[in-house]
């Protein structure tokens, strides 16, 4: 079975729900055999947290790698940790968390694409189109992003995985 935390259809059946209507037994292949360990149990810490219908996973690989949970703070025009003021010259006075937020994505985009053939940073914009892909490592930028999708963009990465903002 699918996972029914990734079902993108709004008002689509789950399939663990599916199996109750039709009092069907369910099967659920909770191995994580291609991602990392550590990946895994974030992922199931994040579904919990949560309440998403996620399949909890087994990570059978660790791997040493850590998830990476980069929060990014505001900052005031003098560059220290404050309010969201916006940054001059910033495109349209963006608030400084976006640009400091744009800037942690492409720095850590940045140190995954020269340790890992295929890297992607995924967004709100275009979370569904990576649905059924995997790579080697993946930048999540969460920000406008519900729980559901920061759980599928995160579980497109087999080995290392980084959420900014």
């Amino acid at each position: 079975m699918g996972d029914d935390a990734q079902q993108s259809a709004p008002n689509a059946v789950g399939l663990v729900r599916a199996a109750e209507l039709l009092d069907t037994p369910l099967q659920q292949m909770a191995t994580a055999y291609r991602m990392s360990a550590e990946i895994a149990e974030w992922l199931n810490g994040h579904a919990e947290r949560h309440d998403l219908p996620a399949v909890r996973l087994v990570g059978v690989r660790p791997t040493g790698i850590g998830v990476t949970d980069a929060r990014v703070r505001p900052r005031d025009p003098a560059g220290t940790a404050g309010g969201a003021a916006a940054v001059e010259g910033s495109a349209g006075g963006a608030p400084a968390v976006e640009v400091e937020a744009d800037v942690e994505v492409d720095a850590h985009a940045d140190r995954l694409g020269r340790r890992w053939e295929h890297v992607a940073v995924i967004t709100h914009a275009d979370v569904w189109d990576h649905k059924g892909v995997e790579y080697d490592a993946v930048v999540v930028d969460r920000r406008g992003m519900s729980p559901s999708e920061v759980y599928l963009a995160a579980s497109r990465a087999a080995h290392e995985l980084v959420l900014v903002a």
